[in-house]
């Protein structure tokens, strides 16, 4: 989420598509309506079905489901022909714009700039695919075009498809070209689906990478073994590896071969599988899964079977595990969906309101959540069962430490930790004392800029939304901000491709395309930008400030995102689709 929900008050013009906010987000609907009432911004839904939220736009248009790209590249082809796009944001901060416009091609859409054909024509496969009359297509691009800053709201409905990736890139794709992005009342604004999810996701609560999007690679565990402050070789002794005989190429006398050798594959560094397809590291063959065995236990924290599609599946692993746990403050789908009594446990964890900590909410802000109550029962926190499974386990003292010393003070230890290691990410200045100073000072903050205007929290950003670089920076309300100095929270898109795209063309912004007060256009080069996120010391990034220098670097946004499936979003048309004659195309 590159903005706020505060910041929606700034719009001019309000899209959703892809969210029923009313139902889903009531407090942010507040935002949508003021912005609508206050600004008479426009309010478009595009959404299949009628909602309580469409109810209440000024434009609802019904979209073929999952057909989100062909309507956006059409939209896209429309300001182009008219002239609307963002040209200083196209030439001086984005690479491979011309690759769009290839993959604008591929559904009829016309080079905008020479074509001579009618616009209604240019517009017929889009609305073929999509289901959306070419009039509306022209209708949405100009309603966005002139009504800026207009900004883009998206959840589940956008990203819950087999093509998601794509899908909500084409969403971004389209604020590039109308120059919709690092701008107040601007942005693409994804809307998380709870008060943590946003935290979750930053910590790592995922499959393939440790906390702070560091990844799995040797190196991420290097980084937080030195913010654990355990021995790195202690934490490879905890994995295993395989080896198998696998075919690989290489060069030999100037030519590439294919041969047949020894592999061995660091199940440490290998990404395990999504909580959608758990169930198949229990009933598919281990060989087919690439490790020594398959999973014997499962336990479910915080989160039910009922989510999961192919129950039937999900049901089996639940049957077929030696050990079931599910932690949860009810009993959920999962405990009762299995037909077993054996080896299945139950552990009540405490609710929201019986401990204390940090949460991060979806605009990137992070909120201090003081417990309201002891722990009823025989419910305990989460950190509380984390830290005796440690200790049951035979590592509770390494596990409840970090480069500080022995925890103390559990919450507070572990956001500590947090400011510590997830440096990639600016989550160092979102201290205990900031955030806590920041609940006790809540009635001096604006509720249209979210800065707190008196006080000793002057200056500073409800939630000090990362990047949030040092203790005196106030939190960093809009990414992708240039006019306004570092220290402010202005920056770039972040230089982590390399200097160069694989094509030769240059991923660092041209000089004067930088944030005020930066010394040059790009302000370092990417060699000097990869430091900063593992340098415990925080040198790096106390360096780069001094300097009005964002720690990541100046990059430019990617069209073409090389190294992924789809490096420009396609339309992926699901194989059990109503219109087979596309599924081929």
């Amino acid at each position: 989420m590159t903005n706020s929900m505060n910041d929606i008050r700034n719009s001019k013009c309000v899209m959703v598509i892809g969210e029923n906010v009313c139902t889903s987000h009531p407090i942010a609907m507040q935002h949508i309506l003021t912005a609508k009432e206050v600004n008479h911004a426009p309010f478009i839904v595009v959404d299949p079905r009628q909602s309580q939220t469409a109810a209440l736009a000024d434009y609802h248009v019904r979209l073929r489901s999952g057909t989100d790209i062909p309507l956006i590249y059409g939209m896209i082809h429309v300001i182009l022909r008219n002239n609307w796009e963002s040209k200083k944001m196209l030439e001086e901060r984005t690479y491979a714009f011309k690759d769009l416009l290839a993959e604008l091609s591929k559904y009829g859409l016309p080079d905008a700039k020479t074509t001579k054909t009618d616009i209604k024509e240019d517009l017929k496969t889009v609305s073929d695919i999509s289901g959306v009359a070419v009039e509306d297509i022209i209708k949405l691009a100009t309603t966005m075009a002139k009504n800026r800053p207009s900004t883009i709201i998206w959840a589940m409905g956008g990203t819950q498809h087999s093509h998601g990736t794509g899908v909500v890139r084409s969403y971004c794709l389209l604020q590039l070209v109308l120059g919709n992005m690092g701008v107040p009342g601007g942005g693409t604004n994804v809307f998380r689906g709870h008060d943590n999810v946003q935290g979750a996701t930053d910590l790592g609560v995922t499959s393939d990478s440790l906390p702070g999007y560091y990844g799995v690679g040797e190196s991420a565990f290097k980084h937080w073994s030195g913010v654990w402050d355990v021995d790195l070789e202690w934490i490879k002794g905890r994995f295993t590896s395989i080896k198998k005989m696998a075919k690989v190429k290489k060069t030999v006398d100037g030519k590439e071969v294919e041969v047949e050798e020894e592999v061995i594959t660091k199940l440490m560094e290998k990404p395990g599988l999504t909580v959608a397809r758990w169930y198949e590291a229990v009933l598919m063959d281990a060989k087919d899964l690439g490790q020594p065995t398959n999973v014997h236990a499962a336990i479910y924290w915080g989160h039910s079977s009922n989510c999961e599609s192919q129950m039937d599946r999900v049901k089996q692993a639940l049957d077929k595990v030696d050990l079931l746990v599910d932690i949860d403050p009810f009993i959920t789908t999962t405990t009762v969906l299995p037909d077993r009594t054996d080896n299945v446990y139950l552990l009540p964890a405490a609710t929201a309101y019986e401990q204390s900590g940090t949460v991060t909410n979806s605009n990137r802000g992070i909120q201090w959540r003081n417990r309201i109550v002891k722990p009823v029962f025989e419910s305990r926190t989460d950190l509380d069962i984390l830290v005796d499974f440690a200790t049951r386990m035979g590592f509770g003292k390494d596990y409840a430490k970090n480069k500080f010393g022995p925890w103390k003070n559990f919450p507070e230890d572990v956001t500590k930790e947090i400011n510590t290691g997830a440096l990639s990410i600016g989550y160092r200045g979102q201290t205990v004392a900031r955030l806590k100073r920041q609940m006790e000072y809540a009635h001096t903050f604006d509720i249209k800029t979210c800065r707190s205007t008196e006080g000793p929290t002057k200056g500073e950003q409800w939630g000090l939304p990362w990047p949030c670089w040092s203790n005196k920076h106030p939190g960093t309300a809009i990414l992708y901000r240039i006019d306004v100095p570092v220290m402010q929270g202005g920056g770039g898109f972040r230089a982590r491709w390399g200097d160069k795209a694989p094509d030769g063309e240059p991923l660092l912004t041209p000089k004067g395309s930088a944030p005020r007060g930066s010394p040059a256009g790009f302000a370092q080069g990417y060699d000097a930008v990869k430091a900063y996120a593992v340098d415990l010391t925080g040198k790096a990034i106390d360096d780069a400030l001094a300097k009005g220098i964002n720690p990541y670097g100046n990059g430019r946004a990617r069209f073409n995102a090389f190294g992924i499936p789809d490096p420009v979003p396609t339309h992926r048309e699901p194989i059990h689709s109503p219109r087979p004659e596309l599924i081929t195309k």
